[in-house]
């Protein structure tokens, strides 16, 4: 009798512990991509390139930045990369139940800094979010200064930027346009130029 009675607790304690264990964090299919949070996420920045010295080749972003001391003394400087809450929006064209998520990041070293977008997906069932684009200043404006504002706008990326007369005082504010072809976004205009207002 004794032998059953401790059976039957071992196979209750096991049934128990069986539904308390906690099952491995997956992404919400509700909430699709806009689940990730890509203020503790990893970029592949192209900061490194400029200054390889001090910027990873992959950021891991905590709280939506990241900060290195590089030098000593005198000669140390301050490194730093921070990214921007995302837009979410339907830039491939695969249904609104396939957002894409859009990061504007921003590379700061010395007395200079450099933007750069990221536009990511999730396919279904994928455990994480897939880098479906890197952009740069080069495929905006190679004399822009600053990226102001990023937006989804009728399937289109739209990047708001200054350019002209200088980084203090901008000339322009200006908004480029790209459309997704299947494998990369190529430019489709430059939507409006205004002149800039401080």
């Amino acid at each position: 009798m004794f032998t059953l009675i401790k059976r039957w607790w071992m196979a209750a304690m096991i049934i128990a512990l069986a539904g308390s264990i906690p099952t491995p964090a997956q992404v919400n299919p509700v909430h699709g991509i806009r689940a990730v949070d890509f203020g503790d996420f990893s970029y592949p920045a192209s900061c490194w390139k400029t200054d390889p010295e001090g910027f990873e080749k992959v950021i891991a972003v905590k709280d939506g930045g990241w900060t290195k001391t590089v030098g000593a003394g005198d000669n140390s400087r301050i490194l730093e990369f921070d990214v921007s809450k995302p837009v979410y929006g339907n830039l491939t064209g695969e249904g609104a139940a396939q957002e894409n998520a859009v990061v504007l990041g921003n590379c700061f070293f010395g007395n200079q800094g450099e933007d750069e977008i990221f536009v990511y997906g999730l396919p279904p069932g994928a455990p994480e979010p897939k880098l479906l684009a890197q952009l740069g200043t080069s495929d905006w404006d190679i004399g822009s200064y600053h990226v102001t504002k990023v937006q989804i706008q009728n399937g289109q990326l739209l990047v708001t930027y200054t350019t002209g007369g200088s980084y203090a005082t901008p000339a322009w504010t200006a908004t480029a346009a790209f459309r997704w072809n299947g494998t990369k976004f190529v430019r489709s205009g430059v939507v409006r130029k205004i002149p800039w207002k401080p």
